[in-house]
């Protein structure tokens, strides 16, 4: 979904991976013991690849900004 979201960008490609992967609060996908990725399911759909990065470091909310 983000590939299609970046695409005709400067961040097309895999360029946005990177670029999130330099945040502070980014955890990349969680892998098993075999080093595979796990499969996540979010609103009732299986993904792989997903990533975490917290809402305030993406300007979309106020949380942990403490007000500064």
């Amino acid at each position: 979904m983000l590939t299609a979201l970046f695409k005709d960008t400067p961040f097309a490609g895999q360029k946005f991976v990177y670029e999130f992967s330099r945040m502070e609060s980014y955890r990349p996908p969680p892998r098993n013991a075999r080093g595979h990725q796990i499969t996540i399911t979010m609103d009732g759909k299986k993904n792989k690849g997903c990533f975490w990065v917290r809402c305030c470091e993406l300007g979309l909310s106020d949380d942990g900004d403490d007000g500064l």
